[in-house]
């Protein structure tokens, strides 16, 4: 199924809601959650599994604040960290969660939906998913023949 096919089917989903534009430079973005102090910890990583309770993290490529989006396609959902630990080892957590509408490389843009937590994340890709899905599958049904004509098997 094709990015487009996919964006389409989320558009349907949502209601034709506005989704976010980020720009890219060269399939990279700058990440909008990064702990400049010695203590933090940064990454970038594609979310993928069943649900939040059993997910699964693939980390993505990153320098700095920068990160490499070459491989992240339509209907992923990305996921990314800054958190801070403090002195006492307390963890103070500054993330967000991006479901991926659409990514297009040709005019450096990535259109997605923000989400307070990984599990509506998920959810929505979920979601969008089954919503393509219905749409490929109803674009493959043939129509029933008229009453005069015979049924092709």
């Amino acid at each position: 199924m094709s990015e487009i096919q996919t964006a389409d089917a989320a558009d349907e989903m949502t209601g034709g809601e506005e989704h976010s534009g980020w720009p890219m430079d060269g399939g990279s973005v700058e990440s909008p959650c990064f702990c400049t102090h010695k203590r933090g910890g940064n990454w970038c990583a594609v979310l993928a599994g069943p649900n939040a309770a059993r997910m699964t993290r693939t980390y993505l490529p990153q320098r700095g604040r920068i990160v490499d989006l070459t491989t992240v396609k339509a209907n992923d959902v990305i996921e990314f960290g800054g958190d801070y630990t403090t002195g006492s080892g307390r963890r103070v957590p500054d993330r967000e969660y991006w479901h991926i509408i659409k990514i297009d490389f040709d005019v450096d843009v990535i259109f997605f939906d923000e989400y307070p937590t990984p599990a509506k994340a998920l959810r929505a890709a979920r979601e969008a998913l089954r919503a393509a899905s219905a749409v490929a599958i109803a674009g493959m049904a043939t129509p029933l023949p008229d009453d005069g004509e015979e049924a092709i098997v």
